[in-house]
């Protein structure tokens, strides 16, 4: 039984790093698509930043472009004057339309640095999102190899699995599987110099002479592992 049980623990270890590799390059994967979330929320973020960027530089060209066609059509008024108040009545319109346009101009150069600036940002993140997007795609792939490459190992271990406890006690295979669970996976441990395997703590030497008795199966008191006599040691 106790053979069986060590078996048992073997091929239980064996199945989890097995899905441990897999599990790894699933949580992986799950990281990057997080980053890649995130990436993207900020892509959204500045995209509906630049929209707005762009509908105030937008709007602040058409104001120079007023002034502009404003400026020419006063130009174009001055070959009809014929007195000099008129005449520097319109100067005083065109100038006070050369200042306005010059704030806006400066304005306009502000937005545009602005703009530039943010088309930049939107720039950095969309390469950085086909980055990560690359990392997923590539560990994925990974991850689908590995699942089809462990597959049917973990298939054949759990075959071995089944076969095995179908031999000892359900009770037993039911406490042992129990006490995998909850003590790191290990359920049946040597003891060595009447010191626990499991959890190091000195065996009373009657436990020692139950165990080499090999007539039940004995408990370390301490931490419920399974108990056999390493004769390595």
């Amino acid at each position: 039984t106790l053979g069986k049980l060590t078996e048992l623990q073997t091929v239980n270890q064996a199945l989890d790093a097995l899905r441990s590799e897999i599990l790894y390059l699933k949580a992986e994967t799950e990281k990057e698509e997080k980053k890649h979330e995130f990436k993207k929320h900020q892509y959204e973020k500045v995209n509906e930043e630049f929209i707005l960027a762009k509908k105030d530089f937008d709007l602040v060209k058409l104001e120079v472009d007023e002034i502009k066609e404003q400026m020419k059509t006063h130009e174009k008024k001055k070959k009809n004057i014929k007195t000099i108040k008129e005449f520097n009545a319109l100067n005083s319109e065109i100038e006070a339309l050369g200042k306005k346009r010059a704030m806006r101009e400066s304005k306009l150069i502000s937005k545009q640095d602005d703009l530039e600036f943010r088309e930049s940002k939107l720039k950095t993140l969309d390469d950085s999102i086909k980055e990560i997007q690359a990392r997923i795609d590539e560990k994925q792939k990974e991850a689908d190899k590995l699942i089809k490459e462990r597959k049917s190992k973990i298939d054949a271990a759990q075959k071995e699995k089944d076969t095995i406890e179908k031999k000892l006690d359900s009770f037993l295979v039911e406490k042992f599987n129990r006490i995998y669970r909850n003590k790191n996976q290990v359920s049946i441990v040597p003891i060595r110099d009447q010191v626990c395997g499991g959890c190091f703590m000195q065996l009373p030497h009657q436990i020692e002479n139950n165990v080499r008795k090999m007539e039940e199966i004995i408990f370390c008191p301490c931490c419920s592992r399974i108990l056999y006599i390493d004769e390595t040691a």
